[in-house]
């Protein structure tokens, strides 16, 4: 390759340089536009016939083929748009596709876009792109399409990467008779949002106590609320009705956390709800300060918990806000019930004033966000009866995932013929499959199994074919500019399990190419767990004298770099923050100079962390330009709106443009709020998906086998080389949660290898023996970094339980040799176990033990089969092979 710092898959680009060094260059000699006036809307399409490498669209006749040279998708001009006719997969010759459009185009916008209304094909484009930088060099192909009746416009366009198993495919939708203008800006005052519970009014209960009483949320276990839209410079007391209509002895009690749930307090300890019936007593009011420190990002969590009774339930909340001058003392529109809201807003403590109301049941139902009419972005017409379909997606949340029942992937397989439709809403993807064969449509969008985000739609397979929903809300606006959809993938594949991860993860980094420079680092984040932890302030380590002193133990481990992460911005007193970002005075007496100055003495790199919706672009780039950091960590995230998703992709693209492409975010996927998903945004950064703790909150306690559990899921259908992969210090992790005191720090290390290794501490804090250990494997693993960096990595042996033979393999298909890491865990007692590796069925390899050197010669079985040892559990290999005998490759 010409820049081996920016990967593209083997076998995919090889040998394109990235576009954002040579632009230019490209603009002048490889630019190739069709351009024509409004054109009918049958018969032939204009003249196209375009290449780059092995990626070429063209035109025959109304026909539109796209092709990278391991797919071709074609389209036919209709009345409507654009109609897929035909999908094949070129390696194999399997055509998933091929007949007359069962559709009229392959977007579909109700109640933007008429059904009778008629598409005027207004212009047709090809050339190269790569998006300013920020994906793999492609042809992009862009057809733009007027509804004239209907006053709306499309444009649709297509990636197509040289050599890539896939298509990318997206819509941009505008309104043609509307002025441009800005998108309405959220609200600067409180709201309280539910995030469980249901509505309910008991029968009978309006008439005793007035509706708002009456209505309540109820919920099995706790009713969780979020205030938002708060200002940490001021204070605020929760309000709260409560009743016991049915006199069930319900007993309940009130938390408040902090968004990421690490900071907690009881306001309102277990108090019995006041019953009807039996009783005949009316509801309570109750009201509590809720404390700053849960306010991390200007939000906090409201938790009602059941403690004995039938469930958690509440009528209405509220917040009062503290009044700090005359100037703000006006009383804030607060909408509900005129009469109770008047009731509510007397009753403010002195120097406060009403901010925020819920009438929780009467306000609020369960609606999903998916359940109004919504868009459809792509459709293929692939026929739904006899085939298995595959649903794939990946959980957020992982600060509440950490237990046997929690698996980060949920993966349903359905057979057989479907009767009528079928619709699965909550999948990143789903495998369209037949024998080893299949078709992946994947949603680029920050959808979660547990979190639909912004309008992320669903999978739809009916008779006709294959419906991808869910366009973001683009029509957010009245604007005249194109407003972005949810892009859709479609990948083919064939060789069963191995060829389906294989080709995902070979498209992923096609879009989403590796960066040496920024991506192959080992890191590790400064913070302390609680007060508990040898008395020291969570947020301490990132003050100046601790990070310093952090930095030359990171340097004498061998990791690359340090992330300052929260406390450096605000003094030991967060309140008194005052929203800047540069280093405070209180623990950066001295800017950052002191840490430039360290990071240049040790050959250390440095990361920074924030809060994603506070910290503007210019504020990454001043503290990027002073600090010099190569990552920059987002965090506490909620990206409810299409306002936020906008300004978030502005803000990363900013930033990483500004740094010119030195550095990239690090997105927070830790919270079940809507924040970046697991295939969007990574053109602009890498993922942390969990975080693990030594002592509290419990929640998060660093379990081995859990972690490495995740951490094999992961590796199934994402590169691991694109997220930051969480280790802890074994030695002082809780015993009463873990095990972890029963595993090496070596062992705990290994588990993080086929990622980006992160390690959630202190390093000054590992024993001497634990740091023997990893003295030991660091700096071998950094000898074959590289190579595992620019290979596939994939799960082998059976799913982590804590009794498993399991690891990872990590090959490349073009190439005769790889990586390995294979585990024993804790309770399995079996020292020897075979193990099926892939793409070494019947050969002979070499393998070499790479903390011992020493290396044996074995033949794989017919399946691939090879027997390992560990003669005690738990134990680990770091192992690397070499093909000597060579049969077919793998196909990607």
């Amino acid at each position: 390759m010409d820049d081996p710092a920016r990967l593209t898959p083997p076998e995919i680009g090889h040998g394109c340089k990235p576009m954002h060094q040579n632009v230019v260059t490209l603009s002048l000699l490889c630019v190739f536009m069709i351009m024509m006036t409004t054109h009918p809307i049958a018969g032939a399409m204009p003249e196209l016939d375009r290449s780059l490498g092995a990626a070429t669209a063209a035109v025959e006749g109304d026909r539109l083929i796209v092709s990278t040279g391991r797919i071709q998708r074609t389209w036919r001009l209709t009345g409507r748009g654009l109609a897929t006719v035909g999908l094949t997969d070129l390696r194999s010759g399997r055509r998933w596709a091929d007949a007359a459009a069962t559709a009229d185009a392959d977007w579909s916008f109700p109640g933007f876009i008429e059904p009778d209304d008629e598409a005027k094909l207004v212009s047709l484009t090809a050339a190269p792109g790569d998006d300013d930088g920020f994906t793999g060099e492609h042809l992009e192909v862009v057809a733009e399409f007027e509804y004239p009746s209907s006053g709306a416009a499309v444009r649709y366009v297509v990636w197509a990467y040289p050599d890539a198993p896939g298509l990318r495919t997206q819509l941009f939708v505008k309104r043609l008779d509307a002025e441009a203008g800005e998108v309405a800006a959220a609200p600067d005052h409180p709201m309280i949002e539910v995030v469980t519970g249901r509505g309910y009014i008991a029968p009978g209960s309006a008439e005793v106590a007035g509706e708002a009483m009456a209505s309540n949320l109820n919920h099995g276990k706790s009713v969780e609320l979020h205030a938002k839209g708060l200002d940490a410079r001021r204070r605020y007391v929760l309000g709260l009705s409560w009743w016991d209509w049915g006199g069930a002895g319900r007993e309940q009690q009130v938390r408040v956390t902090s968004v990421d749930g690490e900071t907690e307090y009881t306001i309102i300890p277990p108090t019995v709800l006041p019953a009807w019936k039996g009783k005949g007593q009316r509801p309570a009011e109750l009201t509590a300060p809720a404390p700053g420190e849960v306010m991390l990002d200007d939000t906090f969590r409201v938790l009602i918990d059941k403690v004995s009774g039938v469930n958690a339930n509440v009528s209405e909340v509220w917040l009062y806000e503290s009044v700090e001058d005359d100037a703000d003392a006006d009383a804030i529109p607060v909408a509900g019930p005129a009469a109770r809201i008047a009731a509510i807003a007397a009753k403010a403590p002195a120097g406060y004033r009403l901010a925020a109301y819920l009438n929780a049941g009467a306000d609020y139902a369960r609606v999903s966000r998916d359940d109004a009419p919504t868009a459809r972005v792509d459709f293929l017409p692939l026929v739904s009866k006899g085939v298995v379909r595959r649903y794939l997606g990946y959980f957020n949340d992982m600060q509440n995932r950490n237990r046997p029942d929690t698996p980060v992937l949920r993966e349903q397989v359905e057979a057989g013929s479907v009767e009528g439709e079928e619709s699965v809403g909550w999948a990143n993807m789903v495998s369209i499959e037949d024998g080893d064969a299949g078709v992946v449509v994947l949603k680029e969008s920050h959808k979660c199994a547990n979190q639909s985000g912004v309008d992320t739609g669903a999978f739809l397979l009916d008779d006709a074919g294959l419906h991808n929903t869910g366009a973001g809300r683009p029509l957010h606006a009245d604007t005249s500019d194109f407003q972005w959809c949810w892009a859709s993938w479609c990948i083919v594949y064939d060789g069963g399990d191995l060829g389906r991860q294989l080709a995902i993860k070979a498209f992923d980094r096609a879009r989403y190419p590796v960066d040496l420079k920024t991506d192959m680092h080992m890191f590790s984040v400064l913070w302390y767990d609680s007060s508990e932890d040898r008395g020291r302030w969570h947020r301490g380590g990132n003050w100046q004298d601790e990070v310093l002193r952090d930095m030359a133990a990171n340097a004498e481990l061998g990791i690359d770099c340090v992330i300052i992460d929260d406390g450096w911005y605000h003094g030991k007193d967060r309140k008194q923050w005052r929203g800047s970002w540069r280093p405070h005075p209180e623990p950066w007496p001295s800017g950052w100079a002191p840490a430039v100055q360290k990071k240049r003495q040790l050959g250390l790199e440095l990361g920074l962390w924030g809060i994603a919706q506070h910290i503007s672009a210019e504020d990454m780039l001043w503290n990027w330009r002073q600090l010099g950091m190569i990552i920059f960590k987002l965090d506490f995230a909620g990206l409810d709106t299409r306002r936020e998703l906008d300004e978030m992709i502005d803000k990363s693209r900013a930033f990483v443009a500004g740094a010119d492409h030195t550095a990239n975010v690090l997105w927070d996927n830790t919270e079940n709020a809507p924040r970046f998903g697991y295939y969007w945004l990574r053109e602009t950064g890498v993922l942390h998906s969990m975080n693990r703790k030594h002592l509290q909150p419990a929640k998060v306690t660093y379990i081995p086998w859990i972690t490495l559990r995740d951490i094999w899921l992961l590796g199934k259908y994402q590169n691991l080389n694109q997220i930051l992969l969480t280790t802890c210090i074994p030695s002082r992790v809780n015993p009463d949660a873990s095990d972890a005191r029963r595993h090496g720090a070596d062992y705990a290390m290994a588990t993080t290898l086929m990622g980006i290794p992160q390690i959630q501490a202190s390093v000054r804090d590992y024993s001497s023996d634990e740091k023997r250990q990893l003295q030991r494997l660091i700096p071998v693993y950094k000898q074959h970094r590289e190579a595992i960096f620019t290979s596939y990595v994939v799960p082998i042996g059976d799913e982590p339980s804590n009794r498993s033979w399991t690891g990872f393999q990590a090959l490349r298909p073009d190439r005769d040799d790889g990586r390995l890491l294979i585990f024993r865990e804790l309770h399995n007692d079996q020292p020897e176990a075979t193990l099926k590796l892939e793409g070494v069925a019947g050969r002979t390899l070499t393998i070499t033990d790479l903390l011992s050197g020493r290396s044996r010669d074995v033949t794989a079985s017919a399946s691939g089969e090879v027997m390992f040892e560990i003669p005690e559990a738990p134990g680990f290999l770091f192992l690397s092979y070499e093909i000597k005998s060579s049969t077919e490759r793998i196909a990607n």
